[in-house]
């Protein structure tokens, strides 16, 4: 019977479950989506049993499927959607819906920390500015609104590890999630005792801490039940979704750059050290001790799917007329807009912003509407906004001294042309899209094929699997644009960033 490794991603629209062969070829994929909650301006939730019952349906079609039953599934990787405060019970049992990345509620506790302990102290410990985005702050809002149920709490998880308690049993975080909880001391290697003491968080309530591809368990008897897995395969605790990612598009010696577009947009470059940024957030990469510098936009691809959700759907029948999906008939329309859309700029600050900018009062904007103004012209400035935010990201890595002379695109927003030709000419360089472009499950499955020692190392298999599909090249008379505009759209935020603090707390 041949061997397959099974990856997982847990993203913040779905989950993705991918069988691999061991040569890095797809078998099976399935995929299905869950909701996101957001109960007041600026919190977002999920509801964790819904990740556990997509992923458990994912599964669960892969293992019914006649054609791999040929297949034995040598080890299981789950990368996830990060950070996340998830807390649990003694038994296991959510206490409430988790606090996802893009909750941005604990401002005041962020205050907080900066007078408490210092942003110097605190980067110093973890490596990382302060803000929401983090675990810690979340933490911090957690224990002082719902004390209650902190009392309860047995341990607080990442998306990921919930997924691994699930198919284990074993409560554990990899050291990338960790990397980004603001609780970890990257100096140490350990959860930081200090941080813990100052602010009265027991440290028990925090999972051990294992490397990505460290075997943290087996699939029990009741999660084989549910999804047909065979009883006692391997699990590794796995990884970001970013990093996981950044792997199937081989980034991994310092320079190398990959841009992963979704509901967000990450933008890593891979580096041999740790190396501080304001304005950037850095982890680790899940092999080793090699990092991931990162710019990270809070809501590009989500800024254009609620455009579609708002004024695009009913259009359903014109599509497939045209035999195209919403966003590829959205593509067309913005493609017959000239570059600049007619100097309509877009800045898609819809959650807040985390990188470079992070600022949770952010909003999002269309500037230069007039009477004249289409909805091509306000599609293609939603793709030329958030590719401005990918450029003002790079900008910032241009100032550590890393040299990004070409990107590597994956994730959802690289089925669109457009949308690439638009980001190569904003950046003027060219942006590579893999043949392969699954995203995070094939770097999961490589961690994964590392913990039980099919693969040697995650360097050589990843560079044996990456082929390269298309080039996207620039066009220069965009860029000359593009590098007008550009000083408009920061300046813009620049402008009004009081006005929408203010606006924010009315």
């Amino acid at each position: 019977m041949s061997k397959c490794i099974l990856g997982i991603d847990i993203g913040t629209t779905n989950v993705k479950s991918v069988l691999f062969a061991l040569d890095g070829s797809i078998l099976t994929q399935e995929s299905a989506e869950y909701p996101t909650f957001f109960p007041e301006a600026g919190w977002a939730e999920q509801d964790a049993e819904q990740w556990w019952e997509a992923t458990a349906e994912t599964i669960s079609q892969i293992t019914n499927n006649l054609q791999i039953n040929k297949y034995e599934i040598a080890a299981i990787g789950v990368s996830s959607q990060a950070p996340t405060v998830l807390p649990l019970d003694i038994k296991g049992n959510p206490l409430r819906n988790a606090l996802i990345w893009m909750d941005r509620r604990s401002e005041k506790e962020c205050d907080f920390l900066r007078q408490k302990i210092g942003e110097v102290k605190i980067k110093e410990i973890t490596g990382n500015r302060i803000d929401p985005y983090f675990t810690f702050p979340k933490l911090l809002w957690f224990k002082k609104n719902e004390s209650h149920l902190l009392n309860r709490t047995y341990k607080i998880l990442q998306c990921n590890g919930y997924i691994n308690y699930k198919l284990t049993g074993c409560f554990s975080i990899d050291k990338v999630h960790a990397s980004l909880s603001q609780i970890y001391d990257k100096n140490k290697n350990r959860w930081s005792q200090e941080l813990c003491q100052q602010l009265d968080i027991s440290p028990k309530i925090l999972p051990k801490i294992y490397e990505c591809t460290d075997i943290i368990g087996t699939v029990t008897k009741k999660a084989a039940a549910v999804t047909g897995l065979s009883q006692g395969i391997p699990v590794i605790a796995g990884t970001v979704d970013g990093p996981a990612a950044a792997i199937e598009a081989g980034v991994i010696n310092s320079g190398e750059a990959v841009e992963m577009t979704g509901t967000s947009t990450v933008l890593l470059i891979a580096s041999d050290k740790w190396k501080n940024n304001k304005n950037l957030t850095v982890m680790y990469q899940g092999f080793g001790n090699h990092c991931l510098i990162f710019g990270a936009m809070s809501s590009t691809g989500a800024c254009l799917k609620w455009f579609r959700d708002q004024f695009v759907n009913t259009e359903k029948k014109v599509a497939q007329k045209l035999n195209l999906n919403i966003f590829e008939l959205m593509d067309l329309e913005a493609s017959k807009v000239e570059a600049g859309a007619g100097n309509l700029l877009f800045l898609p600050y819809m959650m807040g912003e985390r990188s470079p900018i992070w600022d949770s009062h952010a909003r999002g904007m269309f500037i230069g509407l007039t009477l004249n103004t289409t909805r091509k012209q306000m599609i293609r400035a939603i793709l030329e906004g958030t590719s401005f935010a990918l450029y003002h990201n790079l900008k910032e890595v241009n100032k550590l001294g890393l040299k990004v002379n070409k990107l590597k695109a994956v994730g959802g927003g690289s089925n669109s042309d457009l949308w690439l030709k638009i980001k190569a000419s904003m950046l003027n360089m060219p942006i590579l899209v893999p043949e392969t472009s699954i995203g995070a499950p094939f770097g999961d499955a490589l961690l994964a094929g590392v913990g039980v020692k099919l693969y040697n190392n995650v360097r050589d298999i990843s560079r044996k699997s990456i082929k390269i599909k298309k080039v996207i090249m620039p066009d220069n008379t965009w860029h000359e644009r593009y590098a007008k505009l550009f000083e408009v759209y920061i300046n813009i935020y620049k402008h009004t960033k009081d006005d929408l603090f203010k606006l924010t707390n009315i």
